[in-house]
């Protein structure tokens, strides 16, 4: 709601602070949290709460796209809310009515792809808010076989880096075991298009080329 400008500022930054009023004070300690829903209000994460660093986390858009889907986001419960809950899903209409793309003519992969841009355009923006205290990572490179990009945020947000911590952090969680996102060719050409028309700017930035699909 704050990003299509259906509240203000302040009411949002009150907001936050209401959320976690643990971290409004100086006893508070290190808090690291991971949501996708803080991207909407990112710039206002430091006048909530004040010493704050960002750690963006981009993935390859085609793998992102599959993801999303095989882990549910249009069926069952997720599916539902997606539909009746406003604001469950950000949309175009939401950020740029102008735009002339409507969530509900747009297909599966185009939706997510289109979602991929809009929130990684919002994290890039942190850049210019703050500065040293922002870290853009790929998810790729987060978890080589030596861990390296987590070694690199554990050291940047200033934790000790041990053997300990490398080694549970060596097994992936959260893996989709559903496929969801069919295999065939026609699928795979609806998903680079989709990708070339809503990221193909950025993930060049990001180092990222459409993948083999094979």
């Amino acid at each position: 709601m704050y990003r299509s400008r259906k509240i203000s500022k302040k009411t949002m930054t009150m907001t936050l602070r209401y959320a976690r009023p643990s971290l409004r004070h100086s006893h508070a300690g290190v808090h690291i949290e991971a949501s996708p829903y803080l991207r909407s209000c990112i710039e206002l994460l430091g006048e909530a709460f004040g010493d704050i660093r960002v750690i963006h986390l981009t993935r390859h858009p085609e793998t992102y796209v599959r993801s999303y889907i095989n882990h549910g986001v249009f069926s069952g419960a997720k599916g539902l809310a997606g539909k009746w809950i406003p604001y469950w899903h950000i949309k175009p209409e939401h950020i740029d009515s102008d735009s002339g793309l409507r969530w509900r003519t747009m297909n599966s992969a185009e939706r997510i792809a289109w979602r991929w841009n809009a929130l990684n355009s919002m994290l890039d923006a942190a850049a210019d808010v703050y500065g040293e205290r922002y870290l853009r990572i790929r998810y790729e490179d987060l978890f080589d076989e030596n861990s390296h990009g987590l070694e690199l945020i554990s050291r940047w947000i200033g934790l000790e880096w041990t053997e300990e911590l490398k080694r549970r952090t060596s097994t992936p969680l959260n893996q989709s075991l559903r496929q969801r996102t069919p295999q065939d060719d026609a699928w795979s050409d609806e998903l680079q298009r989709a990708v070339r028309q809503f990221c193909g700017d950025r993930m060049a930035r990001y180092g990222y080329s459409l993948l083999d699909q094979g």
